[in-house]
């Protein structure tokens, strides 16, 4: 859609034009991530099809898009049927048996990345994607964006073998590891979250904060300088310190993260989970010893 004529905070639905639509054979796994990158290109994380496994292997299929990171370029006039054009460095552009439109694939249903604009002074991680790939039954992992990775999905759950018979056909070092997992001890659902590059909270900057849904837990992720990714539980402020209009109360499903134009981070969260009740929150984290 164009942005309105008359509000530039609204899209004008007159302008609408489908740009693509995918069946997928299950109701589940829908994904629900795009934005565009600083290459001007878009990118869109599909789901696997639903169901519970990838009954069909799609996300190793690499003449379906489920499953996959899509890469279009939305701008250039289109060559051939499609409502948009392919960039010509796509990971698979002229490769046999391959869609030119994937950027990456193996991934079971990525929801929510966080996109790094970058250390203020030093441009430092700037460029990063951060995406939580939800687990099947055992992990929750959270993996970087690459382009042309495999990250694994139906032979591997997180690290470890899902699938033993496809994890003896692929090669490990073939595949994405992720930069982090944890079990079912910990959570249940992973809902990827945001790079915190604000000015408020200066104690918060670099770190990715993220939550799983189904616990309600808020966790931090930082690169090491030595290399590596060090995990940390968000814990809410106590009543002596959470004062003049602070919270220590997060709703259990933490749904999604999203950024204001100042580089604040914001998460929405609900205590029911039910799409048909108004009964969630719009929250905004802050640092309360700052």
């Amino acid at each position: 859609m164009h942005v309105s004529s008359s509000d530039t905070n609204k899209a004008d639905p007159s302008t609408e034009k489908v740009l693509l639509e995918v069946n997928q054979p299950y109701a589940n796994h829908n994904g629900g991530e795009m934005f565009f990158l600083d290459d001007g290109y878009l990118y869109v994380f599909l789901g696997d099809g639903g169901k519970a496994g990838d009954p069909h292997n799609l996300a190793q299929d690499l003449t379906s898009l489920l499953g996959k990171v899509l890469r279009l370029d939305v701008d250039t006039p289109p060559s051939g049927d499609k409502p948009y054009s392919i960039p010509g460095d796509n990971p698979f552009v002229g490769k046999e048996g391959a869609r030119p439109d994937i950027f990456a694939y193996g991934v079971r249903n990525i929801w929510r990345c966080g996109v790094d604009t970058g250390d203020r002074n030093t441009g430092a991680g700037k460029g990063r994607v951060l995406c939580g790939d939800v687990g099947q039954s055992m992990y929750e992992e959270l993996d970087l964006l690459k382009k042309g990775a495999n990250y694994g999905w139906r032979a591997r759950e997180g690290d470890e073998c899902y699938d033993v018979d496809m994890c003896k056909q692929l090669d490990p070092k073939e595949l994405e590891s992720p930069v982090y997992v944890y079990d079912h001890t910990v959570g249940k659902s992973v809902t990827g979250g945001q790079f915190y590059r604000g000015c408020e909270s200066p104690s918060l900057n670099g770190k990715y904060l993220y939550g799983d849904y189904m616990v309600g837990r808020l966790f931090s992720l930082e690169e090491a300088s030595s290399g590596g990714w060090v995990n940390e539980d968000i814990t809410m402020c106590g009543t002596d310190t959470c004062k003049d209009g602070l919270t220590n109360h997060v709703d259990t499903y933490i749904v999604s993260f999203g950024l204001d134009q100042k580089g604040e981070v914001y998460m929405l969260s609900t205590p029911s989970s039910r799409p048909s009740v108004s009964d969630g929150g719009l929250y905004k984290i802050v640092d309360p010893f700052r």
